[in-house]
């Protein structure tokens, strides 16, 4: 049977579209592939059955989409930006994904669900409570189906409900039925997304493996200037097709790598200690990179707050001498990068229980840390690469160079860091790469593509190496 056909039954393009719920010109290029959505299978049979027409619409269910085609469920929640989903939709369509739009009631506020199902050429569900939706593709199939979710825009509402738990509608229960990885790209206000508030929902969705894109920095709709706005259309899309690309770059396999990542506590008493700012983000970014290319990986990591990458192997190090014990015990390696913000002093002698308000002042006497990536780098059975990170608050080039030679590394990283960045727990880092030879700005990137950045450099490298 052809589609026209199943049109003249329904009663035309408009009776379709109407049951549907997708626009005329959704109905003309199914009728161009010749083949209709899976969901409008069932719909349409039981519209038939209700006018006395029994009709078998098999062939159709056989001409579904490649099982190479991935579903990616898109959340829409209120906001301005929800203008840009149905370029996000139809960007993510042409790299080849089936994109299922789910909308929240804020977001039906900016944008409707029939613009959203006539891009998609798929139903716009939004309704946790319609039970001709709960019929056909209740929300558990729907958190099934998906191969990943995205949402985009994520409202600051919508994501302290997620951090939360919460399922009072259709998306957030979604959420919390699917086992498929979710991609929220923020968009919000600049001081709603610098709360505190927002801050622990951020980190505690990071923790459980959700992952961010964006914000981007720039000037909001309210007019205020920071970190707020929708992340790129093309950041967006090279992120998902990125992460969902299945076919590894095996061009590491035979390599293994060490990575330190996060702060060192050094206790002065009992209670107290001394430490860095790290959320260790940069150095678990840089560690599943490497493994995902095929390295054998060896994490040696800091207290953080951030779940670990699951193809790592993971030892936990709280002070300097501790973190440099476990990095000995991985020794051999052929490339180790440490990213670790280790703490330089430590007491001289820790003081048994806690130490009591006796006087206006104390003093404390400091003796220095051992000097990891020094240690390493000049090792009898030294990696073949030796990666520094170098974080300094001012004269960066100049310090950078200097430990640069002083460690005894192969390249340094240095980033510029304090209260004014906010390179500290933030997504987004600013590199100036220094080796023996050369000098490098990296304009600002995610800490996801610096981790890709640094990775190519080792690639060359070792190609380099071995021509």
């Amino acid at each position: 049977m052809e589609i026209d056909k199943i049109i003249e039954l329904i009663g035309g393009y408009k009776a379709l579209s109407e049951i549907l719920n997708v626009s005329k010109s959704a109905i003309s290029n199914y009728k161009k592939r010749g083949k209709l959505p899976s969901y409008a299978i069932p719909i349409i049979v039981k519209e038939l059955k209700s006018k006395g027409i029994s009709i078998d619409l098999s062939e159709f269910t056989k001409v579904k989409q490649s099982t190479n085609t991935k579903t990616i469920l898109m959340i829409i929640c209120g906001g301005i930006s929800a203008y840009k989903s149905p370029e996000i939709i139809r960007r993510l369509k042409e790299s080849g994904f089936r994109v299922i739009p789910v909308i929240t009631k804020g977001g039906s506020k900016f944008i409707t669900p029939l613009t959203l199902s006539s891009v998609a050429e798929e139903k716009c569900y939004f309704d946790l409570f319609n039970l001709t939706d709960e019929s056909e593709m209740g929300h558990i199939k729907l958190a099934r189906i998906a191969d990943l979710i995205l949402i985009a825009p994520a409202s600051a509402n919508f994501i302290s409900k997620v951090a939360n738990g919460m399922s009072d509608d259709l998306a957030t229960t979604i959420i919390l039925a699917t086992k498929a990885p979710v991609y929220i790209c923020p968009a919000m206000n600049p001081s709603m997304w610098s709360n505190d508030i927002m801050k622990n929902n951020v980190q505690s969705l990071e923790y459980r493996g959700f992952q961010f894109i964006g914000p981007d920095e720039g000037l909001s709709a309210c007019g205020e200037f920071g970190y707020s706005r929708l992340s790129e259309t093309s950041n967006i899309i090279d992120f998902i097709t990125k992460k969902s690309d299945k076919k590894k770059v095996l061009d590491l396999k035979n390599k293994k790598v060490l990575v330190t990542a996060g702060p060192t506590v050094e206790a002065i008493d009992e209670v107290r200690y001394i430490s860095n700012h790290s959320s260790g983000k940069q150095g678990y970014l840089i560690a599943e990179e490497f493994a995902k290319h095929g390295a054998e990986v060896v994490l040696v990591s800091g207290p953080v707050s951030i779940k670990p990458p699951s193809n790592v192997n993971l030892f936990n190090a709280s002070t300097a001498d501790e973190m440099l014990e476990k990095c000995l015990k991985c020794l051999p390696v052929d490339i180790a990068v440490f990213v670790a913000a280790v703490a330089d002093w430590k007491v001289e002698k820790q003081y048994p229980g806690k130490i009591k308000k006796k006087n206006n002042s104390m003093t404390l006497n400091f003796k220095k840390n051992p000097d990891i990536l020094q240690y390493i780098a000049n090792h009898n059975i030294r990696p073949n690469l030796v990666i520094g990170f170098s974080a300094e608050t001012e004269k960066i080039e100049e310090n950078s160079r200097k430990k640069l030679m002083q460690k005894g590394c192969d390249w340094i990283l240095g980033n510029i860091v304090g209260k004014k960045t906010g390179v500290f727990g933030s997504d987004k880092n600013q590199i100036i790469f220094i080796s023996e030879k050369n000098i490098e700005k990296w304009p600002k990137l995610y800490k996801s593509e610096v981790a890709v950045k640094l990775l190519e450099k080792v690639r060359k490298h070792f190609k380099n190496y071995n021509d």
